[in-house]
Parts: structure tokens; sequence; C-alpha cells
């Protein structure tokens, strides 16, 4: 009987020599994190006005108005060991780079639309010229008429051709326009 006693003890002895000591199991538990999503409009706004040698606006304010909107997020205070695979992400763009990038854009919308103004002050001038001729002040008309002369190209337009008779019969200048200017 103590045989029996004394093997049973030994038999629940290796029972529980067998049983691990600790048991290692995943524990989840709920955090928070914080998402943060920004908005950011640079705004760009540039103008141009062509005017005359005495301040009269040949070609009114041209405005070229540029928005550039940004929007980005960024996580935070993620914790390494979160089993849904989120990461701190995100950074926050440079403000001034933003800022660069519209105005560069509105920069080249600007020259384009410059550039568009300029090809049309030969026409400009020369319908301002012709008003004042019309209105009796040949000597402004003259003025702009030469102008226009110098501003297109040497060839025998009409239009340079009617320039060239009215400075011709009015002022006796022969020989202007038929040459290019030298420089």
């Amino acid at each position: 009987m103590v045989d029996d006693g004394e093997n049973k003890v030994q038999d629940l002895h290796k029972k529980l020599n067998s049983i691990p000591q600790t048991i290692a199991h995943d524990v989840e538990r709920d955090y928070t994190y914080t998402q943060i999503d920004y908005h950011l409009k640079a705004v760009v706004e540039l103008q141009f006005r062509i005017v005359d040698a005495s301040g009269n606006e040949v070609v009114p304010r041209v405005t070229v108005h540029r928005e550039n909107p940004t929007d980005y997020s960024v996580k935070e205070n993620v914790k390494a060991e979160d089993t849904a695979g989120v990461r701190n992400e995100g950074a926050i763009p440079n403000e001034n780079d933003l800022l660069e990038d519209a105005e560069y854009k509105a920069r080249d919308e600007l020259i384009e639309k410059a550039k568009g103004k300029v090809a049309d002050l030969p026409a400009i001038l020369l319908g301002a010229a012709d008003r004042k001729s019309g209105d009796g002040d040949n000597d402004a008309a003259a003025e702009l008429y030469i102008l226009y002369l110098n501003a297109t190209q040497v060839g025998d337009t009409p239009e340079r051709l009617k320039v060239r008779r009215f400075l011709a019969e009015q002022f006796n200048f022969k020989d202007i326009g038929r040459e290019a200017q030298s420089e």
C-alpha cells in the first residue's frame, strides 16, 4: 500500500513536471492613435498691365490667379506592435515648397499671357493711331504710326503701306519703314 501510494506520488510528480510553468499567449488590447488630416492651399495672384510713356494704360490689367490645394494626413502614436499593420506615417510638407510651386505655375501662365498681349500691341498701336488721325491729331497719329512701323516686320502689308502713305503725305517721310531700323 505504501508502495502504491509512493508510485502514485511519483506519477503525479511526473505529470506536474510535464506541465509548463508559464504559458505565453497574445493579449490584444485596444489603444488609440491619432490621424491628423491637413488641408493646405497656396494662393498666388500676379498681374500686369502695359502703359505707354505718358502712363496711359495701353493694355488693361491682366490677372493670373493660381491655387495649389494639398491634402495630406499624418498618423501619430501608433504602437510598433500594432497587429492591424498601422504604422506611423506621413510627413508634413514644407509650406514654402507648396507656395513656390504655385508661384512658378502662376509665373509661367503670366509670361504666356504677357507674350500674347505684347504680340497684340502693333494692332493696338495701329487702332489708336487711326483714331488720332480720324480726330485730326496728325502729330499724335504720326508718333503712333512710327511706333507701329518699328514694332512690325518690314514688308509690304496693306497696313504698313497705309501708314507709310500717311507719313509721306502729312510729314514728307518718304523712306520710313522700308528698311529695318539699325540696332
